[in-house]
C-alpha cells in the first residue's frame, strides 16, 4: 500500500515505516486484544470490573498525550517517546501468559496502554508536521489503513493457532512478541528524528478547552460512547466468536479508512461529528434487538465504521489548532480518556443490573440528545 503524496514530500519515507511500525504492533496487539475479554472473565471478573478495567485502560490511552505533548514541546524531541511507549506497550502484553488473578490481568492491559499514551502524540505529531493542512485527514487515514491490516493479520493468527494448531491461548500471548520486535526495529533503527521542527514555549493552554469548547464537549460526549468492543464480545463466551467478531470490526475497519481517504478532508468536520451522533442513536437502539450471534456480528461490522471513523476524525480536528498543535492533540486525547471511564464503567454496570438490550437503549437516548445539541 502506498500513500498519494507529492514525490517532493521531504518526509515521506518516515510515514512508511510508521505506518509499518504500527502494522507489526497491531499483529501483535490484536493477537491478544480479543481474547482479553473473555480471558479476564475466565478468572473470575463481570462486566462491571471488565468495564473498570476498559474505562482505565482507555484513560491511560487517552491521557497521557497531554502530558508527552508538553514534554515534546520541552524537550523538542519528538522519536524518544515514540520508542519508550512503542517498546512499554509491545513487551507487557506477553505477560499475560503467567497471570491467574483478574487484577494482575488488568495491570497488564493498563500498562500496555500506558504505553499506547505514551507513543501517541508522538506518532500523530510526526505525520501531522510532515503534511499540510488540507492533506492530514488522507495521511491520517493512510497509516490507520495499516493498523487494520495488522490487526486483521493479528486476529486470523490466534484463530489459526486456536483452531488449527490448538495452540494454548497462553502461549498465544508469548508468541505475540515476534512481531512485537519487528516494530521495535523499525522504530529504534529506520525512523528519523525531524531536525527542522520549531515549537512554541511549552505549556498547558487549558484555555483551548474552553476557547474550543463546543469541540472538546462533542468530543467528550463520543468518548462516553464508544463503549469498549470489549463489553460487546464478552456478552456470547467464546474466545473463537471473539476473535471472528474482532476480524469483522477491523475488516469494517479497514474499508472505513478506505474510503475516507477520498471523503475525509471534503466535509466539514464539525457536520460530521453531527453526523456521528445519529449513527450512534441508530446503533445503540438496533444493538439492543440483538439476540444471536449471527444479528450481533452485522452490528459489530458498523461498530468497527464508527470506531475507526472516529479515530480519523477527532485527531485531524485536533490537528487544526494552529497554537501548541501537540498539546492541542494530547487535550483531545485527555477529553476522551476521562469521558471513556465514565462511559465503559456506566454500560459495564447496567449490563450487570439491567441486562445488555436495556443498556444499549439507554445510550441510544443519550446518543439522540447529544445530536440535537450539536
Amino acid at each position: 500500500m502506498k500513500p498519494n503524496r507529492n514525490p517532493n514530500d521531504k518526509h515521506g519515507k518516515n510515514l512508511i515505516l510508521l505506518a509499518w511500525n504500527s502494522f507489526f504492533t497491531d499483529v501483535s496487539s490484536e493477537m491478544i486484544v480479543p481474547l482479553f475479554p473473555i480471558f479476564l472473565k475466565s478468572l473470575g471478573a463481570n462486566n462491571t470490573f471488565l468495564g473498570f478495567v476498559e474505562g482505565i485502560a482507555e484513560f491511560f490511552a487517552k491521557a497521557l498525550p497531554l502530558i508527552i505533548g508538553y514534554a515534546i514541546e520541552k524537550t523538542k524531541k519528538v522519536k524518544i517517546f515514540a520508542v519508550v511507549g512503542y517498546i512499554i506497550s509491545n513487551i507487557a502484553k506477553p505477560f499475560l501468559a503467567f497471570v491467574y488473578c483478574p487484577f494482575y490481568a488488568a495491570l497488564i492491559r493498563w500498562i500496555d496502554r500506558i504505553g499506547k499514551g505514551i507513543r501517541g502524540t508522538p506518532r500523530d505529531l510526526l505525520i501531522s508536521l510532515d503534511v499540510k493542512d488540507e492533506k492530514k485527514g488522507k495521511y491520517f487515514t493512510f497509516q490507520r489503513q495499516f493498523d487494520k491490516a495488522g490487526a486483521i493479520l493479528g486476529a486470523l493468527i490466534s484463530l489459526v493457532l486456536l483452531n488449527l494448531l490448538h495452540v494454548n491461548i497462553r502461549v498465544i500471548f508469548l508468541i505475540s512478541l515476534i512481531p512485537a520486535l519487528f516494530s521495535i526495529y523499525l522504530l529504534l533503527f529506520k525512523i528519523y528524528e525531524p531536525k527542522d521542527v520549531k515549537f512554541e514555549n511549552p505549556k498547558f493552554d487549558f484555555n483551548l478547552i474552553f476557547q474550543y469548547k463546543r469541540v472538546y464537549l462533542s468530543i467528550s460526549l463520543i468518548g462516553f460512547l464508544l463503549v469498549s468492543y470489549g463489553l460487546f464480545f464478552s456478552k456470547f463466551l467464546s474466545y473463537n466468536y471473539a476473535l471472528f467478531a474482532y476480524l469483522l470490526l477491523n475488516f469494517s475497519g479497514f474499508l472505513t479508512f478506505h474510503f475516507l481517504k477520498h471523503f475525509s478532508d471534503k466535509v466539514s468536520k464539525k457536520k460530521q461529528v453531527k453526523w456521528f451522533f445519529a449513527f450512534f442513536a441508530l446503533f445503540y437502539f438496533g444493538f439492543s434487538f440483538v439476540r444471536t450471534r449471527s444479528m450481533a456480528l452485522i452490528f459489530i461490522f458498523l461498530y468497527g465504521a464508527l470506531l475507526n471513523y472516529s479515530q480519523v476524525l477527532l485527531v485531524a480536528r485536533a490537528a487544526e489548532v494552529k497554537e501548541h498543535t501537540a498539546i492541542a492533540i494530547g487535550l483531545t486525547y485527555l477529553t476522551l480518556g476521562i469521558s471513556s471511564i465514565i462511559g465503559n464503567s456506566f454500560f459495564g454496570y447496567l449490563m450487570d443490573i439491567i441486562g445488555f438490550s436495556k443498556s444499549s437503549l439507554i445510550f441510544a437516548m443519550i446518543s439522540f440528545v447529544a445530536l440535537f445539541l450539536f
